[in-house]
């Protein structure tokens, strides 16, 4: 276990955390699948960004879902961001001949949605590989920011 100190405004607290290297091996172990699913839980197309963290506390893997404008309160936030879902563009999940044929149903007045119903396009499992793809093409940048956090938190 280790000990790590959170300052927030004019009160400070210690919490008792996981040592770094267990985290690190927490870490290493996940699934990019995993990583993924656990953030798209949290993510809410146009209102909330999901975040896929590890508790420090727990070393479990967990959803966070934020607004905008939401933050979390700071020794509430004992955690590291491992992958975050803004914003998935509808136009991103499709080939080019789904395009066209989406470009027009919205001639007709139809919804994404309905044009993804009526041809069977599976929009999570869409958005789920996009995601995964991202996060494998991105890994190494990714890694740093992981680093990056891990260094905030034990000094």
């Amino acid at each position: 276990m280790a000990f790590i100190t959170v300052t927030s405004g004019h009160e400070t607290k210690t919490f008792k955390v996981l040592d770094r290297d267990i985290i690190e091996q927490i870490i290493y172990r996940l699934d990019a699948q995993e990583i993924i699913e656990t953030a798209y839980r949290g993510y809410i197309p146009y209102k909330k960004t999901g975040h896929a963290t590890i508790n420090l506390k727990s070393g479990k893997l967990e959803t966070v879902s934020l607004g905008k404008r939401e933050f979390p309160h700071p020794f509430d936030d004992i955690r590291i961001y491992l992958f975050s879902i803004e914003l998935i563009d509808n136009e991103d999940l499709l080939d080019e001949r789904e395009i066209k044929i989406k470009n027009q149903y919205a001639k007709q007045g139809k919804s994404f949605n309905d044009f993804c119903r009526e041809n069977n396009i599976d929009i999570k499992q869409r958005s789920i590989q996009l995601a995964l793809n991202d996060l494998k093409k991105n890994w190494d940048l990714m890694s740093c920011g992981i680093v990056d956090q891990l260094d905030h938190f034990y000094l």
